[in-house]
């Protein structure tokens, strides 16, 4: 068995050791910079790239089988991208045939406010678990970048 990775980013250079990718391309989605980081101070000409549904565009790509001994890989990756991505399953098409597959598809900013809200959440119930009043009083300073301040 295998897990079928649709690539269209960073991602597309296979760099991790799996075999060659196949040329493939997915249907109803557009790649775009990446909203998130725009709205955290990025150009949008250095923002890294997301794909977003959009009738009639297409985005071209790479396809990966990963095979069960990387799917470590996968799990990392998963790490790595899981603050602004959510793995999607989709459908492409690899030399005009429909390919059941996973990709990394941009959060909405609902959905990455409500990802950080639940760190937050998280955090705050650790904090008073360990006795620290559920404020950030653990001897770590908390980055404002409203203010640019650390408090």
């Amino acid at each position: 068995m295998t897990f079928t990775l649709f690539t269209y980013g960073t991602l597309i250079r296979g760099s991790y050791g799996w075999p060659q990718g196949k040329p493939a391309m997915l249907e109803g989605y557009e790649r775009i910079p990446n909203p998130i980081w725009i709205a955290h101070g990025h150009k949008p000409e250095k923002a890294v790239k997301t794909v977003v549904p959009k009738d009639g565009a297409s985005v071209d790509g790479v396809l990966f089988d990963v095979p069960d001994n990387e799917k470590r890989m996968i799990d990392m990756i998963d790490g790595y991208e899981g603050e602004y991505y959510k793995r999607t399953k989709v459908t492409v098409k690899v030399d005009g045939q429909p390919v059941k597959a996973w990709v990394y598809v941009g959060l909405t900013q609902v959905e990455y406010d409500a990802k950080m809200a639940a760190w937050e959440a998280r955090q705050t119930a650790w904090r008073i678990k360990h006795g620290l009043n559920g404020k950030n009083n653990d001897g770590w300073m908390t980055f404002d970048p409203k203010t640019g301040r650390s408090e």
